[in-house]
């Protein structure tokens, strides 16, 4: 975080950095997010990803843990469409980046859409980790 440099968080990785933060956890959540469950997720409008892939998304998820209270510093850009259960965020000032679902997993369901998206949000975190001007 010192460096300013890049950061992804994946599902554990998302939980990990939002309690690094001071953030605090939902230590079980059920199992509906769970097993490589595909979702509904919601993009926010006040996310980039929102201009390049709309409002809803379908995401797949290994999780049975999820975010309880934010970090500050934290920006939601993402939601379970039927629970609310934070699925994205941003830090405001600094190039962090992090999933609760798993854009690494989505060539599992052998869905072409799912697959796209999926190498949609890792090559957008490639992308900043080029670009000098990241959209953060």
């Amino acid at each position: 975080v010192v460096a300013k440099k890049p950061i992804l968080g994946l599902c554990r990785g998302c939980q990990l950095i939002n309690v690094a933060l001071g953030g605090t956890l939902k230590q079980d959540i059920g199992m509906e997010h769970y097993k490589d469950a595909v979702r509904d997720t919601t993009i926010l409008k006040n996310s980039d990803l929102y201009k390049q892939l709309g409002e809803h998304i379908n995401t797949v998820h290994y999780h049975h843990q999820a975010i309880d209270k934010l970090a500050e510093g934290l920006i939601i850009t993402m939601e379970d469409t039927d629970d609310g259960t934070i699925e994205g965020y941003v830090h405001k000032d600094l190039p962090i980046i992090a999933y609760q679902f798993h854009p690494d997993r989505m060539y599992v369901k052998k869905d072409p859409q799912i697959i796209k998206d999926g190498l949609f949000f890792m090559n957008y975190f490639f992308d900043i980790c080029e670009n000098a001007e990241s959209p953060f």
